[in-house]
């Protein structure tokens, strides 16, 4: 890991389902990504699942264009049951590397 790589931090929620932490570290990893911490809760009298997730940005990518298609993978405006973040509310924030 190059500590210089820029950060992007996302905070995920919505209906708790099978796989959602599989399928976030699955992305991430799969666009050459290396998480730094991630929490994750479920309230269970609501059935809401609630993530805090951080990863470093590898390779020759930019933190804009991963945000863009981290934003694009978890639309939530996407109907589709099927699609990885099906009404999950997404925000993300980019961190700059460390001094």
């Amino acid at each position: 890991m190059n500590p210089n790589s820029p950060r992007l931090i996302a905070l995920l929620s919505g209906p708790d389902q099978k796989g959602l932490v599989a399928k976030v570290a699955s992305w991430i990893y799969k666009r050459e990504g290396n998480i730094i911490h991630a929490d994750q809760h479920r309230d269970q009298e609501e059935g809401v699942f609630f993530q805090r997730i951080e990863w470093a940005v590898e390779g020759n990518k930019s933190a804009e264009v991963e945000a863009a298609a981290f934003r694009d993978f978890g639309d939530p405006s996407d109907p589709a049951p099927g699609s990885p973040l099906h009404q999950a509310s997404v925000e993300l924030s980019m961190l700059s590397p460390p001094p």
